[in-house]
């Protein structure tokens, strides 16, 4: 970010991903990518929050119609079964913020977590 508090292209950017997009304009996004804190997956030891309802209305917000969004996230698998966080995600995204849902791709990874 410059000294006049405009981020600038071609630049990474680290921070709460609800604090740096309140700093983009509105409708200014072409593609949007997104990596939450693994659905309690992994333990950051209280360092990172996060509320993907408030995640998904910053995305929206600064898409451009038509613009994409994309969203990496691992459901945790508890008593045998998954979360399904992702997937209650994608319903408020849809259902309360605006998304709609063009395509969701589920993978399989072989290997270890982090292979």
């Amino acid at each position: 970010m410059n000294n006049l508090g405009i981020y600038e292209l071609d630049q990474v950017y680290c921070g709460d991903n609800v604090q740096l997009s309140a700093g983009l304009p509105d409708n200014g996004i072409d593609l949007m990518v997104t990596s939450p804190p693994y659905d309690q997956v992994r333990d950051y030891k209280g360092r990172l929050n996060f509320d993907l309802h408030e995640i998904g209305s910053q995305i929206f917000r600064v898409l451009k119609n038509g613009g994409i969004a994309v969203m990496v996230i691992q459901d945790q698998t508890k008593n045998f079964g998954k979360s399904l966080t992702s997937f209650k995600t994608i319903i408020d995204w849809c259902d309360n913020i605006g998304f709609k849902l063009f395509e969701a791709v589920i993978y399989r990874k072989n290997g270890s977590e982090g292979a």
